[in-house]
Parts: structure tokens; sequence; C-alpha cells
């Protein structure tokens, strides 16, 4: 089958959408099948290359200003008034049979509709991201663009949606009153972070194996790891050499300033932007990993918390309610349910786990079964594919 994969960033611009597209087009090449990938042109990235047979199309526009209401996002581009005649050439050069959007909220997603319009091919979209905000009055305008523009010009107008979690599937049934929602989790090939990573990684930051806590994501306010930096507090009182590594763009200067304000400079490292491969070396490396967004309806487990799971860490998460009420996993047994916004109680769980390395090494093997059990790529592969044929079948 010929596929069209499109999302707004794609390698070498490393976030948790861009990773997994990578992913999925490398999973659909090695099955069988061709993958074309357009996405945005940002930075140095050329306009066409080809990775791991991935023929890859970047597509220029306006690129737009970092604002809070996008949490000073940096990859923002208005695009539909560019590339309009070079996306269609694309389209038809490569034979293109179904169209797989990633993400609703940027404006790439009205070419996969014009697309899907003009040649009449089916348009599946995977939301990975909710448009939401911490501050009351931006969260509204949020809603109201995903309700007013979103809806009608891009959610409506495709054939399937695609869920990677329950708290994304809840997204679409209360925010666009979509329930034929399709949940498709996100894979993982093992053996791609089952490598043994070497700890030359550890020497840019000074760091020994084992001797911090990693928390993997740019810095919004959505992310914005306010409780997690006011646990270091009483957590420097049993452990002083502890810290703590942030991975991610900068995105919100009052995180920083934070630090400096309660005196921890000493214990947290700011790496900004680092590529993937780093992140996973960082993340085995580590002692926990932390990861929970500040947002109240922001739990689930996030990309970098399958990834560290997959690599038998201990991870601090928000998993979302659904995941434990149907018992697919328990606190303390695959993963540590973080108590967001109580520094106190965060310490208290870290000074556990940090004290007991058998039980933090026991939740790393239960971590590592259940990504085994419900993330195995070969599954997701045949329910996405199956999910593809039906619909190109119903043309």
């Amino acid at each position: 089958m010929n596929i069209c994969l499109i999302n707004n960033l794609f390698y070498p611009i490393e976030t948790g959408s861009s990773r997994f597209v990578f992913k999925l087009a490398r999973l659909l090449i090695n099955k069988g099948h061709n993958v074309t990938v357009i996405a945005t042109k940002f930075e140095k990235s050329p306009e066409y290359e080809v990775i791991d047979e991935i023929h890859i199309y970047r597509i220029s526009g306006i690129k737009l200003p970092q604002i809070p209401l996008a949490h000073n996002f940096k990859w923002f581009a208005l695009t539909i008034f560019h590339s309009r005649k070079r996306v269609s050439n694309i389209i038809n050069e490569r034979k293109i049979q179904i169209i797989h959007l990633h993400g609703h909220i940027f404006d790439i997603g009205l070419h996969a509709v014009r697309l899907k319009k003009k040649y009449k091919i089916p348009l599946v979209l995977t939301i990975h991201l909710m448009a939401v905000h911490t501050n009351k009055f931006y969260n509204k305008i949020l809603k109201n663009l995903d309700i007013c523009i979103a809806k009608p010009l891009i959610i409506n107008k495709c054939d399937k949606l695609i869920a990677p979690d329950h708290n994304i599937n809840n997204y679409l049934h209360n925010r666009f009153g979509k329930d034929n929602t399709e949940l498709i989790p996100y894979f993982f090939d093992i053996n791609t972070v089952n490598k043994n990573y070497s700890t030359d990684c550890l020497n840019k930051y000074n760091l020994l194996p084992d001797s911090y806590i990693i928390s993997v994501g740019h810095i919004q306010e959505l992310r914005n790891r306010e409780d997690l930096i006011r646990s270091l507090t009483i957590l420097k009182n049993d452990f002083p050499n502890i810290k703590l590594v942030i991975a991610g763009k900068i995105l919100r200067q009052k995180t920083v300033g934070l630090v400096k304000t309660l005196g921890l400079k000493n214990m947290v490292i700011f790496t900004d932007y680092i590529s993937n491969e780093e992140i996973l070396c960082l993340i085995r490396h580590s002692i926990l990993v932390a990861q929970w967004g500040s947002y109240s309806n922001a739990g689930g487990l996030g990309f970098a918390s399958l990834e560290a799971m997959a690599l038998e860490k201990t991870v601090m998460t928000l998993p979302g309610k659904e995941l434990i009420y149907k018992k697919e996993i328990t606190n303390w047994n695959e993963v540590v349910v973080a108590h967001k916004d109580n520094p106190s109680k965060i310490a208290q769980d870290m000074i556990r786990l940090i004290n007991d390395e058998t039980l933090r090494k026991n939740i790393g093997i239960n971590a590592r079964k259940y990504i085994e059990k419900k993330f195995d790529s070969n599954a997701i592969y045949l329910k996405t594919i199956k999910l593809y044929n039906d619909l190109t079948l119903a043309r």
C-alpha cells in the first residue's frame, strides 16, 4: 500500500509525535509498504530526502511567533497558502492510497483535508495532543478554536479518528462529541530501546549512573515541573548530591526562575533540546523517571514514560484514571502514581524509591512486561493496517 503520513514536524526535529511518526513509517516499510511523509520545513532541513526508504517532503510556510496561548511552542507555521501544487504533485507521483494525518492543531491538516476531497483518498487522523492550557482565559480560547475551527474544518472531514490512549479518547468525546473512535496505542519495537547505552552521555553533564532523576519534555505551562522542583527542597535533606535532569526545550522562564529562587541551581540541570538517542541514554542510567503534566486532564502514559518503562525504569507518572480503574496497571507495581501538586508526598515517594533498589528493580521488570504485552509493534501494526484496508476497500 502507498501510505502518506502528514505531521507538522518530522526528523531531525524530535517531539513525541515526530518520533512516533518516524517509528510508524519504519514499521510500515518493514512490512512491505511504501511510505511518504509530508511535514513543515523548519530551519535547515532539506525540502526532500530519503531516510530508511522513507520519502520525506517538507513544505514551506510563514513561521509564526512564539506566543503564550500556544505554550511558546517554537514550530508553528502557516502553510496552507504555500506549496499547494507541490503537495498535489506528491500525492499523484507517489500514487497515495491513504492519508494518515497526525495532529489537528496545525494548519498542515488543511492540506490533508483538501487532498482527501480532491483525490477521494481516505483520511485518518491520530490526535496526539489536547488543545488545553493551565490559564483559564487561554483554555477557553483553545476550546473555542477546537469547536469552531478544528471540528468543522478537520475533525469532521476525517473518515476515522484514532486515539492512542483513554485520555485522548475522552477528549474526543467531551470536546467534539466523537464516540466512534479507534483506540490504537503507541507501539514499541523493544529491540530499538534494548541496547546497552554507554555512560558517555553522562560526561556532558558531569553525572554518574543512578545519581539523578530525569524528567523528559519541553518546559511549558502544561509541564512546568514546579511541584517536582519544590520537592527537591525536601529530598536534598536525605540526598544532598542527587540531581534533577530536565530534558527539553525551555519555553517557560518561570521554571528556571523558581530553581534560582529556591537555591537549587546546583541540583537541577536543564539540557535544553537534545536528541532522542541522548534522552534514551539518560533514561537508561537514571535512578528514577518523573513524567507528569500540570493540567488536571493531562494524565496519561506519554511516549517518554513508555520508553522508560521499556527500559525497565521506575516511572513516577499520572497514568490516567481508566488504566487504574480497568486494572491494566497498579500503583507501585508497574508505575508509581505521582501526587501532583504535593511536593511533600512526591519527595516521600522518591525517598522510598531511592532507598529501595529491589523495589525499583521489581517495578521496572513489571513495567517492561506491561509494555511487551500492551504495546507490541506487530499487534498494533495489524490493527493499523486493517483500518487502512477497511477504509480503502470502502472507497
